[in-house]
């Protein structure tokens, strides 16, 4: 966060009445080994139980967005996700295979409202909140035919709230941050289940 006075994350707009933007991010993440709780547990341990286990699940998130900032301290942001996942599978025979999922995910609405400023912008603290939008699909199936777990869903199939806050510090040429947001669902989606709070 090397820069200007001033200098925010990019999806920070505050100080910018009147302005807006588009912006585009993508996030890869790649997953492997398994947990039973916090403890590692083996593919075979898994298939003593069950008839398949993951072996690795990769996703990547493209995540177009919307910016427009009404006030000084005011910025309003709406963001739609696209996503694409894959994930290996073991089976009991020793076979494996790959399951695939595809498709937007779940459309979010945010505000972020500056709290506190310093006069020199050395310490600010931004409130955000939002809202989710169950946009994304809850019905992603595999070759089969059969619904795909919940990790492979593109969507959560709920409102959700999204609180969060952010703290902006600053010292030329340095700045750093601390953020912090959570997803609350509002209740259970379609097939009856309720994910959870994070």
């Amino acid at each position: 966060m090397m820069g200007a006075p001033g200098l925010v994350p990019f999806d920070v707009m505050t100080g910018q009445a009147g302005k807006w933007m588009i912006g585009y991010q993508v996030m890869f993440e790649k997953f492997d080994g398994i947990l039973d709780g916090t403890d590692g547990i083996s593919e075979a341990e898994v298939l003593n139980r069950f008839n398949t286990t993951p072996t690795d699940m990769t996703m990547q998130m493209h995540m177009p967005m919307v910016m427009v900032a009404p006030t000084d301290e005011f910025t309003v942001m709406a963001m739609l996700p696209y996503i694409e996942m894959s994930m290996g599978e073991l089976h009991r025979d020793g076979t494996r295979s790959t399951e695939r999922s595809k498709g937007i995910g779940d459309l979010e609405l945010r505000g972020v409202y500056s709290l506190y400023t310093a006069k020199d912008l050395r310490h600010r603290i931004l409130a955000n909140f939002g809202v989710g939008f169950p946009t994304g699909s809850i019905n992603q199936r595999d070759a089969e035919g059969a619904r795909m777990e919940y990790p492979m869903q593109t969507g959560s199939g709920t409102y959700s709230l999204l609180p969060g806050f952010t703290y902006l510090g600053q010292a030329l040429p340095w700045g750093w941050a601390v953020d912090f947001n959570s997803t609350l669902r509002l209740g259970r989606n379609d097939i009856g289940y309720r994910l959870g709070n994070r």
